[in-house]
């Protein structure tokens, strides 16, 4: 009996297109900082970034009209990513950053329209909704690192100008935060971090909000139908 029901549990819980770009997302958010004593952190990030472009391509193939624009982005953004890991070059610095934007903006608005276009509360709609938020982060850090390369000193960073430190800084913008030991200098430094978490917050009000009326909607299909 027991082992009846963990098999259909465990296939509806593993099915969807994003449930293997969450798990190569989390690995990389989770696991680059407490593997960086080991293996250079750089490198790490590389494969990681490079697996989760790989598992959002894979989540959109089924879609010709996501898949293809995915895949041009994506292209880019991983041959630039890795170049830049050997040839050091502000331009490269700044095309790859650029690039990253792009790849996740898109995707946010793929997940987006995901989320708001389905007519249940389903495991993979979960899955969807925390990959867009992680994404939100990521695709800041990659705004505030090309605005410390156009303005430098527009953060009060003691230690070195990494993609880590302003993941780091992005997160704790997006989720209201605000430890201090990092903080945003320029007018542009400010805007920037202001306009992001206004982002988070708006992003998990709207998000919560969609969710609880598909659910509501949800229960009364289901009691008409019982009726």
């Amino acid at each position: 009996m027991a082992e009846r029901f963990r098999i259909p549990f465990i296939h509806h819980i593993t099915k969807g297109r994003f449930l293997y770009l969450l798990i190569t997302l989390l690995l990389y958010v989770a696991l680059v900082p407490l593997l960086e004593a080991f293996v250079k952190l750089r490198l790490l990030m590389n494969i990681f970034f490079t697996a989760t472009m790989l598992a959002g391509i894979y989540a959109v193939s089924q879609k010709r009209n996501q898949f293809l624009p995915a895949l041009i982005i994506a292209i880019p953004t991983i041959g630039l990513g890795w170049i830049n890991q050997f040839v050091q070059s502000a331009l490269l610095t700044f095309a790859d950053n650029f690039f990253t934007i792009l790849f996740l903006g898109f995707f946010i608005a793929i997940l987006l329209l995901t989320i708001f276009e389905a007519h249940e509360i389903t495991t993979d709609i979960i899955y969807a909704a925390i990959v867009g938020y992680l994404f939100i982060g990521l695709m800041w850090a990659s705004v505030f690192a090309i605005l410390e390369n156009f303005f430098p000193g527009s953060f009060n960073m003691s230690q070195d100008f990494t993609m880590q430190t302003f993941t780091y800084f992005s997160f704790v913008t997006l989720t209201t935060l605000g430890y201090g030991d990092i903080a945003p200098l320029t007018v542009q430094a400010r805007s920037f971090a202001f306009i992001e978490a206004v982002i988070g917050q708006i992003y998990l009000t709207v998000l919560i909000a969609r969710i609880v009326g598909i659910h509501i909607s949800q229960s009364k299909e289901k009691r008409s139908r019982e009726g």
